[in-house]
């Protein structure tokens, strides 16, 4: 009986070791699924926030390509008006060149066209007044645009720094300066240049003749 007695409890004690160690499995196995759920609902929230990037990423995309587009439309609609504005100034200034030239040419006396012969008259109103019209609109297109460089790298470079702009001072200076002698010899030149294309007119206008 004691045998017995002490067999049962042995045999007892293993009986609770075994439902023991299967409750235990049964623990392992829920904590288990629940770090798996967990990893799974922690992998969707990592798609679903790379995916709200990439979508905040195109958009900032989409919207930096519509401003560079609006940019580019309104500076070719710029370009094209100051283009146009300019050819147009530049044509009514030589059709209104040309009237007070023939005008005043009209009205000289017979000494004046024994002096200036006809070919080159013709080619006064014809090749210099183009050039002056076009050179004219071109210079001043030229200049302002230069103007508004030059004072905006002013005012940036007074921001930036006073004592290097004041020291720089004596360069645009210098810099004007050559430009009116070049302006001056520019000048010369095309003069000759002119003089010589109304005297060939002139020659080729008697030929024809």
């Amino acid at each position: 009986i004691d045998i017995l007695s002490a067999g049962g409890g042995v045999g007892g004690i293993s009986m609770d070791y075994s439902l023991i160690g299967v409750g235990d499995n049964f623990s392992s196995d829920g904590n288990e699924m629940t770090n798996i759920d967990d990893i799974n609902v922690s992998s969707d929230s990592t798609t679903q926030l790379q995916e709200q990037q990439q979508q905040q990423k195109l958009t900032q995309i989409q919207s930096i390509a519509l401003q560079m587009v609006g940019y580019f439309t309104i500076g070719s609609a710029a370009t094209f008006y100051h283009t146009t504005s300019f050819d147009t100034i530049g044509q009514k200034i030589g059709a209104r060149l040309r009237k007070q030239l023939f005008s005043t040419i009209i009205h000289q006396n017979i000494t004046f066209f024994d002096q200036n012969r006809g070919g080159e008259l013709a080619n006064r109103l014809s090749t210099d007044v183009h050039e002056v019209a076009e050179h004219l609109v071109q210079n001043i297109s030229i200049f302002m645009s230069n103007m508004v460089r030059s004072i905006t790298a002013v005012v940036s470079m007074m921001a930036i720094s006073p004592a290097l702009t004041l020291y720089l001072i004596p360069l645009p200076i210098a810099l004007g300066g050559c430009a009116a002698v070049y302006g001056k010899f520019i000048k010369f030149w095309s003069k000759k240049h002119l003089d010589v294309l109304a005297h060939s007119t002139h020659m080729a206008t008697e030929r024809f003749g």
